[in-house]
């Protein structure tokens, strides 16, 4: 019966304060990080394509149909260039985000790149120049 009285006690009393996680976790979230950095360096994660596929596709055509509207039936889109486009587009967004992050560490003394940051990077290079 005391036991009873005890336990009934246990769920009564207010939550204690949660704990701060112990060294134990601490390592495993570091082993987690480590291998999931091995894991996008080496193998197939380094190759793959930080954009779809359908996207590229989608934006190229909508782009094509922009500036061609009459020829938006009989115009095709060879495969081969449009991974083109795409590994082309994606090395120029990689250095744009390396840069504007260069540039926020120099100059500003921070972790993350802001909207100025990368302003001043598509500035410095001339083909991510939007005029």
């Amino acid at each position: 019966m005391a036991r009873a009285k005890a336990d009934k006690a246990d769920k009564l009393a207010p939550d204690a304060p949660l704990a701060k996680p112990t060294k134990e976790k601490k390592k495993r979230r570091r082993k987690r990080v480590k291998t999931e950095i091995r894991r996008l360096q080496t193998g197939k994660e380094s190759t793959k394509l930080l954009v779809s596929c359908a996207s590229i596709e989608r934006l190229s055509r909508e782009i094509i149909n922009k500036m061609a509207p009459n020829l938006q039936d009989n115009l095709r889109v060879e495969p081969r260039a449009l991974q083109a486009l795409q590994a082309a587009s994606e090395a120029a967004i990689t250095e744009a985000f390396s840069l504007a992050n260069e540039i926020a560490a120099v100059c500003g003394g921070r972790n993350g790149p802001l909207k100025r940051d990368f302003l001043v990077a598509c500035r410095t290079l001339p083909h991510l120049n939007p005029r």
